[in-house]
């Protein structure tokens, strides 16, 4: 199974958890697309030395939106911290589960504590794991957002937006795939070094 698979796979089994996270993203774009547009007001009210009950409420809603972005994000905070330690459980208890039964003669020829040093790969899961979650996610939506937010303000920017969205598809589709791999060759030698340091020790 490859590297790509295997993340679709740990995806698959917080599934539940994944959705509310995209959920609280849809909602926190949103709002933050409506922000700007209350604060543009706001401004204009002020400009134009105006004090209005609207201004008052315009202003409340404002805060009221920054505040529901911050909870928002605290939920989604909170859900990646559970999906973590999810993963921390189940791969600990894989490691115990394969490890008495593997055949000492069969893999003789590989030295197993090096081998169960990749567990460490589990805490570096957990982090990379966050930032797909929560990073790109509210990053693509707020890339989309705006730009549908830009293109009310002028058609030229929807020829700018459609053009900004084929240069990220093009620098992912050309880059991803080398950079994954350069990130597997380097956990690969960080642990063959990690092993030669503990053969070192041992002798």
């Amino acid at each position: 199974m490859n590297p790509v698979a295997r993340i679709l796979n740990l995806v698959k089994l917080e599934r539940k958890e994944i959705t509310a996270i995209y959920f609280y993203a849809v909602l926190n774009g949103l709002i933050q697309l409506s922000l700007p547009l209350g604060i543009q007001a706001i401004i204009s009210y002020v400009l134009g030395a105006s004090m209005r009950a609207s201004l008052v409420i315009l202003i409340a809603l404002v805060v009221v939106g920054v505040l529901a972005v911050g909870l928002m994000q605290v939920n989604q905070m909170k859900i990646i911290e559970k999906i973590q330690q999810k993963i921390f459980v189940r791969y600990a208890f894989a490691f115990a589960t394969h490890i008495p039964r593997l055949d000492l003669k069969k893999n003789d020829a590989v030295y197993l504590p090096e081998l169960v040093n990749r567990f460490f790969e589990v805490p570096v899961l957990q982090k990379s794991l966050s930032k797909i979650l929560l990073d790109i996610p509210t990053a693509t939506i707020q890339i989309l957002f705006g730009l549908i937010l830009l293109s009310f303000y002028h058609p030229a920017f929807i020829l700018f937006g459609s053009i900004l969205v084929l240069v990220l598809w093009l620098i992912l589709r050309y880059t991803g795939s080398s950079g994954l791999e350069t990130s597997l060759n380097e956990s690969s030698y960080k642990y063959k070094v990690a092993g030669w340091l503990e053969e070192i020790a041992r002798v």
